[in-house]
């Protein structure tokens, strides 16, 4: 019974393993301290339900290992509240996510639509 490996299909099976191998180290490389500060991990506000005021909603995410906050916007948060506790988690708020959007296209046909 042949298998129908010859040398062609050898090398090149073998090239796309060592390819492969080569990029699972290069993307799954752990951080190194050169891009320390850099947010690896954050959570959209609306995707926690657990806490009811921000303080609590932060150290909740910060206990499962979340590095980062998305606020949503328009927003109807206490900004000082935010603040307060993005200082006290040590925690940053990154970004936005705009609602708007889904209803109000900025790439709609109408002028009136976009303005």
């Amino acid at each position: 019974m042949a298998y129908g490996l010859n040398r062609r299909t050898f090398l090149a099976t073998s090239a796309g393993f060592i390819a492969g191998t080569a990029f699972n180290r290069v993307a799954f490389a752990a951080p190194t301290a050169s891009n320390s500060g850099r947010i690896f991990k954050s959570v959209k506000w609306g995707m926690i339900g657990e806490g009811g005021s921000p303080l609590e909603k932060f150290e909740l995410c910060k206990e499962l290992g979340y590095d980062g906050m998305e606020l949503e916007a328009p927003s109807r948060h206490n900004i000082s509240e935010v603040l307060a506790a993005s200082k006290a988690t040590g925690m940053p708020v990154h970004g936005t996510v705009g609602q708007k959007h889904w209803s109000v296209r900025l790439s709609s046909p109408d002028a009136a639509v976009r303005d």
